[in-house]
């Protein structure tokens, strides 16, 4: 995972790293989402269970915030997300150049 962004210091990349942590139930909100930055946050999941009865993750997006909340844009995205079992994993987010 990784974002492109263009800032007062010129174009950088921030890469999403995996690190230790417990499993956190994802709270959706109504607002803007946090910009992609350096610092902690969560890679945000849709778990479901495929026909056969495995346990299928599907990745939906980086959350950059100390706290595991997604944040849908409009009412329509709200309602979706909110429908979902989502769960978010702790990720730290670095810049690389």
């Amino acid at each position: 995972m990784g974002n492109q962004s263009d800032g007062s210091e010129g174009r950088q990349t921030v890469v999403a790293v995996a690190i230790q942590g417990a499993e956190r139930v994802v709270s959706v909100a109504r607002g803007s989402r946090e910009p992609i930055q350096p610092g902690p946050g969560f890679a945000v999941y849709e778990t479901r269970t495929d026909a056969g009865g495995r346990r299928v993750e599907e990745f939906v997006t980086v959350s950059c915030s100390a706290e595991a909340t997604l944040y849908a844009v409009t009412d329509e995205q709200l309602r979706a997300w909110k429908g979902k079992r989502l769960v978010a994993r702790p990720i730290r987010m670095e810049r690389r150049t």
